[in-house]
């Protein structure tokens, strides 16, 4: 999605230098059409050979129609959005020229700040006054970049849509769509990647067993932010292209369509997708082809595919020690008990916390002395979401603070990697 800050930057000439150049291609391809569609099967081809052969022509030729379909009419859609970007890019300026005359500033988020300089009223009455006046034309301005925001995400999916999501490719798609958990829902625009979107709360995982990967990818995302935006793309067809990386630490791209499924991961806030939602997608393409792929995995894993880096595990890691790797710039994962008390193993393995959710990975963000009493304790994030979550018929917290005792009692192993 657009930021106020973005709007500012748009360019109408460059939309319709953009129109023009599709409509070359365009061409360029409307010309191939009509030559394959004119040649015909050689004269010397005979029987299966001469029949196969004026199949595939017919496919072929049917195929750039309808290409040429859905790009012509994303070209006619490029060439209309040019006046609505102009339209736009002037609101924006009358907006920027006008904050500027009533002292007030506009940030890149659309944050509009009172910067008029302190004054001295004779009474309370004329500084409540002037308060109310300073209130008005603040709440004016900010209803004005609301409309405008508005306008350019309308803007945005009106093209999102009018690309030709079908790929020229014997049929096959070009993009990876991994299956196992219904359908597949189009965004209305890019995920946003501000730093509010990599935020430990914002995370709500799905019903996708793969809290190994959420948990991996968002303690990433929080630690550091620069590293995801750095390894997303958004396609000018609308697509993704996420680089995550194989076992041997090699980058592999990995390119998916701009369409999320209901049961995946979300935003807690409002239930939309994230950054996090392309992830879960990309990782599941490359797993595979399935969310179901993606159900179970180990932390390390996870970590690994998103980084590419050594990680490091230790089954007994001490609270200081965290809390040393954290000031060196490591990020940690942690897993919890199995949760097993059967004959089978006779160990120890089950949780003593049922507040803690079994065989499940979590976060470490923080260590810290939280009560004041002088120890240190650790802050642990369930990818569930703050409000956590019910399970075999207790409530799981969205986070918890533990002493060094309540760690050790119920999770498992802690998983670090060092910053880049």
């Amino acid at each position: 999605m657009a930021t106020y800050g973005d709007l500012r930057s748009w360019n109408a000439a460059g939309v319709s230098s953009a129109g023009t150049d599709l409509r070359g291609d365009l061409t360029t391809l409307e010309k191939a059409r009509d030559e394959l569609e004119a040649s015909g099967v050689p004269d010397s081809w005979t029987g299966l050979s001469a029949s196969f052969a004026g199949w595939r022509k017919a496919s072929l030729v049917e195929q750039m129609r309808t290409h040429l379909e859905g790009a012509g009419a994303f070209e006619r859609a490029v060439f209309d959005a040019s006046s609505e970007v102009a339209a736009i890019r002037r609101t924006v300026d009358e907006i920027d020229t006008d904050a500027g005359a009533q002292e007030f500033s506009i940030s890149g988020d659309g944050t509009v700040t009172d910067v008029t300089p302190p004054e001295q009223f004779v009474s309370l009455r004329a500084a409540e006054s002037h308060t109310e006046q300073r209130v008005a034309l603040r709440d004016a301005l900010v209803s004005r970049i609301e409309q405008v925001l508005r306008r350019a995400t309308e803007l945005d999916t009106t093209l999102l849509w009018a690309l030709p999501h079908e790929s020229f490719s014997d049929g096959e798609d070009e993009v990876a769509d991994p299956g196992g958990m219904g359908g597949h829902d189009w965004l209305t625009g890019p995920v946003s990647l501000d730093d509010s979107a990599f935020d430990l709360s914002s995370i709500m995982q799905g019903q996708i067993g793969d809290c190994w990967f959420i948990s991996s990818a968002g303690a990433v995302g929080a630690a550091d932010p620069d590293w995801i935006r750095d390894h997303i793309r958004y396609n000018a067809d609308g697509s993704y292209t996420v680089t995550l990386y194989d076992e041997d630490g090699h980058e592999v791209g990995v390119r998916v369509d701009a369409s999320v499924i209901e049961k995946g991961v979300r935003n807690s806030g409002d239930g939309s997708p994230s950054w996090l939602s392309v992830y879960e997608k990309a990782a599941a393409s490359y797993a595979g082809g399935s969310y179901g792929d993606i159900d179970s995995d180990s932390i390390a894993r996870g970590l690994s595919m998103v980084t590419g880096r050594h990680v490091d595990s230790d089954g007994d890691m001490s609270i200081d020690d965290i809390r040393a790797g954290m000031d060196d710039g490591r990020i940690h994962v942690v897993s919890t008990e199995d949760d097993s008390d059967s004959w089978i193993n006779p160990f120890d393995t089950s949780i003593d916390d049922d507040n803690v959710v079994p065989n499940h990975a979590y976060i470490i963000d923080r260590v810290e002395d939280h009560d004041g009493d002088g120890d240190l304790e650790v802050h642990v994030v369930n990818p569930w979401g703050p409000d956590g979550g019910d399970f075999d018929g207790h409530h799981r917290s969205g986070d918890l603070w533990l002493t060094e005792d309540e760690f050790h009692e119920s999770f498992d192993t802690t998983y670090s990697i060092g910053r880049p």
